[in-house]
């Protein structure tokens, strides 16, 4: 997992662990579809090249290299290549920087670098101290770095802008248009269609085969498209004789609301985008991939008046004030006096102000696994990620870890209650979801239960797993599955 085993006082030959799942930063490469069967993926420091035979099973074209495990094979050059938890267990700063350099020579499209946080260290024991690292019982080297600290090593060394994956995993572009596409496309929020209107118009029901890719186009971007994005773009002006008279057919056949909804919506993507992109160096206008230009002149006019309006969205995140206030229109979540609690998959339903004030904390840490619950803190500028693996199925869920994104000191903090026998829990599920939420019904039925009981009557003490667990106890009460049992009773329903 290095350039050269020279090192007397190391044995990296150990640092290789074997897995059966994939690795962190290739599993994240598979949701985000960085990494399919269209694409060549070179492992480098494989180890003992898990990830390798796990891609191929996949039937993806995957080789890899490792100075200890893989010797002989060949260095290959690959649209994505992967540096997983590689730099960490070089002691040699220099050596670091050679191997950052190296596997991005053989990279194309999008090179993947992963390294241990300073967070993780807590979790260590009996490490001394190395250099600007640890010695570990096994013999082996560890340096653990700040997502600060990382993310500059990885822009001095390749002088580029990366993108932070997730906490610890970054990405690096080798194409500028590729890494705008990416980052753009992080934002963008999902609309379920509508179906069209059963009065619409007969021209509409004639024509609707043609006009689906038009519809499917506007629906991506909120707006019309030029004659090179839409495939069947110069049959449309032949029956229809421009753009714009095909689209007022849909428009007729479609709830108006729905076409404004689909525009608000693709345009505070862009100011997202764009207010975020000021954090690395905002693109200029040529520099833009040819799609999100038509997208700035479609809903902005200019760049100018689209870098104005996200500057000065991104001004008023600093404003907590503004944040408290934004946080009184909300229809779900839950709302207390120095925060809001959101469940993760409804983050994109929140307001604008909202959205950018958490993607500040995203941008910086990444998506952070496992996380289902949001914090935005009222009172102070901090992001907070926790999980709770069992939200659905555990009536009270416990938190298994909170990571904490300080956006006033560029900060990450993690706080580990797996080993609690005593850790915080949930009530009241329901208020972190919206009406849709599959779920929802069934917490609020719990909710009701408990409230008959007066399970709620001292909410400071019932926050964590003994408290509650004593008062349920005390009252003779159990919960199995969303529902309150009583000694010696039926289910009370």
């Amino acid at each position: 997992m290095s350039i050269n085993n020279k090192s007397l006082s190391f044995n990296r030959k150990n640092t290789a662990i074997s897995r059966y799942t994939f690795s962190k930063s290739i599993k994240l490469a598979l949701e985000l579809d960085l990494i399919n069967k269209g694409k060549t993926v070179f492992d480098y420091g494989c180890g003992r090249g898990d990830d390798i035979r796990s891609l191929t099973n996949l039937g993806i074209k995957c080789s890899g290299w490792d100075p200890e495990h893989k010797k002989a094979a060949e260095l290959k050059s690959a649209d994505v290549v992967n540096l997983g938890y590689v730099i960490n267990v070089i002691e040699n700063p220099q050596e670091r920087i050679v191997t950052l350099k190296k596997s991005w020579n053989l990279t194309k499209e999008v090179l993947i670098i992963s390294a241990r946080l300073d967070f993780e260290l807590k979790q260590e024991n009996n490490f001394k101290p190395y250099a600007d690292g640890f010695k570990t019982q096994k013999g082996t080297f560890q340096k653990f770095f700040t997502q600060q600290g990382l993310k500059h090593l990885i822009n001095q060394t390749l002088n580029i802008h990366s993108i932070a994956m997730a906490p610890g995993v970054f990405l690096a572009f080798k194409n500028e248009y590729q890494r705008e596409e990416f980052e753009s496309s992080i934002y963008h929020r999902r609309i379920e269609y509508i179906s069209a209107r059963v009065d619409s118009e007969e021209i509409f029901k004639k024509n609707e085969i043609f006009l689906k890719p038009l519809i499917e186009f506007y629906h991506l971007r909120g707006r019309e498209p030029i004659h090179t994005e839409v495939g069947n773009y110069k049959e449309l002006m032949d029956k229809f004789g421009s753009i714009k008279k095909a689209f007022s057919i849909i428009r007729r056949a479609y709830k108006t609301e729905f076409w404004s909804e689909l525009r608000k919506s693709r345009t505070e993507e862009l100011i997202l985008y764009l207010a975020l992109s000021k954090f690395s160096d905002r693109p200029k206008f040529s520099h833009l991939p040819n799609n999100i230009q038509l997208d700035v002149k479609s809903f902005f006019g200019t760049y100018n008046k689209a870098c104005s309006a996200a500057d000065d969205m991104l001004y008023k995140t600093a404003d907590l004030n503004i944040i408290r206030e934004a946080s009184k229109s909300l229809t779900f979540g839950k709302v207390t006096h120095d925060a809001v609690y959101i469940h993760a998959s409804e983050i994109d339903k929140l307001p604008l102000i909202l959205r950018l004030h958490e993607g500040c904390a995203r941008s910086y840490i990444g998506a952070v696994e496992q996380a289902n619950i949001i914090k935005l803190n009222m009172l102070k500028p901090k992001i907070s990620y926790l999980i709770y693996p069992q939200f659905d199925k555990d009536p009270h869920p416990a938190l298994l870890g909170s990571m904490v994104v300080s956006l006033s000191e560029l900060d990450v903090k993690f706080y580990d209650y797996s080993r609690s026998n005593n850790p915080p829990i949930l009530h009241r599920k329901e208020m972190f979801v919206p009406p849709e939420y599959p779920n929802r019904r069934k917490f609020e039925k719990l909710t009701k239960l408990e409230e008959k009981f007066d399970l709620f009557n001292k909410s400071n003490k019932i926050g964590f797993k003994k408290d509650w667990e004593d008062l349920l106890k005390s009252k003779g009460l159990s919960i199995k599955g969303h529902t309150i049992k009583k000694s010696h009773m039926h289910d009370i329903n």
